[in-house]
C-alpha cells in the first residue's frame, strides 16, 4: 500500500517521523510526503527527502505574501529535490507553473474537481510540458455534473493522476461509504480508468474529520464492491511516483523571510467542524501524543482521544 497524499510539517501536520509511524501502523510501506497549507516547514521535508530517499517523495508550497516570496520558495523548494508543488487557485502563477514545468516536475493540484478555468489552466500546462504530470488530491464530489469541458479532458490524459483522499467530508451528505459520491467515483473511473487512480490518506487532515484510517484504506471497496484495487492502493503509485528515481537535490539556504513570514500566532480548528480553536502550539503537543496513543490502540479517533485528555485534566 502507498499513500499518495499525506501531509507533514510543524506545528500543524506532524513530523516527518511521526507520518511513518502512522504509516507502519496500516501496512503502508510508502508515502508521499506533502506540505501542508500556509505551514512552511521546509526543513522538515528537505530532511526527510534525504534521510528516507527509499519511502517517500517531497511535495512543497509556494510559501510567501507576494508573488516574488512565492516564487523564490518554489526555487528554493525545486533545487532542494521535490517531486512536485502542491499548488491551489491564485497560487497558479504562470511563473511558478513555468518553472515547474522546466524542471521537470509534478503539480499537486487542488481544487480541479470545481472544474472551469482551473481545470483548463492545469490541461494548458500538460499540453506545454508533456512530460510532466498532475496528481489531483481531494478529487470527490457528489455533483457529478462538473466533470465536463476540460475536466473531461484531463481525466481522459495519460498524463493525469487522480487521487480519492479520505473519504466524505467533500460535499458528501450521507454516513460512510458516502453513497452519494459514487456517481462521482464510477465516472471519473469510466474516464480515466483504474490505471491512473490512486489512494491518499490526506492524514493527519481525517483525524480532524474523526475518520479512521481502516475505513480510510477500506473506504472504496465499500462503495464499489470492488476487491480488486492493487492499482489504486499501491502498484500505481509505485509505477508512477516511486519507479522514477527522486529528483536530484541540492543544498539550499533558506531565508529568514519564510520564519519571520509564518503566522505562529495563528489558531487552528482541532475539528473540521469547528467550534474548538486551539493555539498551533498546543495542537503539535496534542498530535505527537495522540501518535503515541495510536501505537497502543490504533482505532482511537482524534475526538475520543480529546475526551481522554480532557478526563484526565478535570479528574
Amino acid at each position: 500500500m502507498i499513500d499518495a497524499y499525506c501531509h507533514v510539517g510543524l506545528p500543524r501536520f506532524g513530523t516527518a517521523e511521526e507520518a511513518l509511524t502512522i504509516a507502519d501502523l496500516y501496512s503502508i510501506q510508502k508515502s508521499v510526503l506533502v506540505l501542508g497549507p500556509m505551514v512552511p516547514d521546509f526543513g522538515t521535508l528537505i530532511q526527510a527527502m534525504q534521510q528516507y530517499k527509499d519511502r517517500i517523495r517531497g511535495v512543497g508550497i509556494p510559501f510567501g505574501n507576494t508573488p516574488e516570496q512565492q516564487i523564490e520558495s518554489t526555487e528554493i523548494l525545486l533545487h532542494a529535490g521535490v517531486t512536485a508543488m502542491r499548488l491551489q487557485g491564485p497560487e497558479m502563477l504562470p511563473e511558478i507553473l513555468n518553472r515547474v514545468g522546466e524542471a521537470g516536475r509534478w503539480i499537486y493540484a487542488i481544487g480541479l474537481r470545481s472544474g472551469g478555468r482551473i481545470a483548463q489552466t492545469n490541461l494548458d500546462w500538460l499540453e506545454k510540458y508533456p512530460n510532466s504530470k498532475i496528481m489531483a488530491p481531494h478529487f470527490l464530489s457528489s455533483d457529478v455534473s462538473k466533470i465536463e469541458g476540460a475536466l473531461t479532458e484531463l481525466l481522459q490524459h495519460p498524463h493525469f493522476f487522480p487521487i480519492f483522499s479520505r473519504h466524505g467530508g467533500l460535499g458528501s451528505q450521507e454516513p460512510y461509504p458516502h453513497n452519494d459520491l459514487k456517481p462521482w467515483v464510477e465516472r471519473t473511473i469510466e474516464l480515466a480508468g483504474y490505471n491512473r487512480m490512486m489512494w491518499g490518506s490526506e492524514c493527519p487532515v481525517l483525524y480532524w474529520r474523526n475518520e479512521n484510517m481502516p475505513n480510510c484504506q477500506n473506504w472504496l471497496n465499500e462503495l464499489l464492491g470492488n476487491e480488486n484495487l492493487n492499482g489504486f492502493l499501491g502498484t500505481n503509485a509505485q509505477r508512477e511516483i516511486f519507479d522514477p528515481p527522486p529528483p536530484k537535490s541540492e543544498t539550499v539556504a533558506l531565508p529568514n523571510w519564510i520564519e519571520e513570514t509564518f503566522d505562529r500566532t495563528r489558531t487552528i480548528p482541532a475539528f473540521d467542524y469547528g467550534g474548538l480553536e486551539l493555539p498551533m502550539d498546543v495542537y503539535e503537543k496534542l498530535h505527537h501524543r495522540y501518535v503515541s496513543q495510536l501505537e497502543q490502540n490504533n482505532t482511537l479517533t482524534f475526538a475520543e482521544f480529546v475526551v481522554d485528555v480532557l478526563k484526565e485534566t478535570v479528574a
